[in-house]
């Protein structure tokens, strides 16, 4: 049985037409370039390092840079978000009420590979809420720092990702289930333990949700 019902950010909180994924990483190379300073060999470098230790993920990248440039991690989340035009993102007043609503049978959370800086913007666009309301209300937000093991993050991605993830918050795989757009999270997932949807344009994160709270009701009138 379903308790726990975690959510993708980017491409399922809303289209990835609205904020693409290369403006985000565009962001990244502007903050290490002219924020921190990085220099195009210290880049080479750290880039194979990352490559060569399997660190996967933008985020262990950027971690990476922080350590070797003395910079802090945060800071660098926050400049960030400064180079990323968020306005496109729309509200989505339905998606509020249908994760909402959700809340009073699962345990509902936003679980992103990017910085809860990241969540923070996403959240004000989409909920019209900061991310101290929105976890206020009931719905969780967990960032990358999440899942950090050993000085390094297991993003979503990583074959012990989630397997860590779940430990570390008491959540039982087979009680929960992922909402995402990536094919290789889904596979991660399931991999794991875990039910898995593939979110698309033809699969809406809202119908799904319908559907997961619709099998909930029929539970409900089988047991009344």
């Amino acid at each position: 049985m379903i308790k726990n019902i975690l959510l993708d950010c980017d491409g399922v909180l809303y289209p990835l037409t609205e904020l693409p994924t290369k403006n985000i990483v565009e962001a990244m190379k502007f903050v290490y370039r002219n924020d921190v300073g990085l220099k195009p060999d210290e880049q080479k470098m750290i880039s194979e390092k990352t490559i060569s230790e399997e660190h996967l993920g933008m985020f262990n990248y950027i971690k990476e840079i922080c350590y070797c440039k003395n910079y802090d991690f945060n800071l660098f989340c926050k400049n960030m978000t400064k180079q990323i035009d968020y306005m496109k993102i729309r509200k989505n007043e339905q998606m509020w009420q249908t994760l909402q609503s959700m809340t009073y049978h699962y345990n509902v959370g936003i679980f992103t590979n990017n910085s809860r800086a990241h969540l923070d913007k996403i959240f004000k666009q989409v909920f019209a809420k900061d991310i101290s309301q929105v976890e206020g209300q009931g719905i969780k937000a967990y960032d990358i720092r999440s899942t950090e093991h050993g000085g390094y993050f297991l993003p979503k991605q990583d074959k012990k990702g989630f397997a860590l993830f779940l430990a570390k918050l008491g959540m039982k795989p087979e009680e929960t289930i992922l909402l995402d757009d990536t094919q290789i999270n889904i596979k991660r997932a399931k991999d794991a333990g875990m039910q898995a949807i593939l979110i698309t344009p033809e699969k809406s994160v809202i119908n799904e949700l319908r559907k997961i709270s619709g099998t909930i009701v029929r539970q409900s009138k089988v047991h009344e």
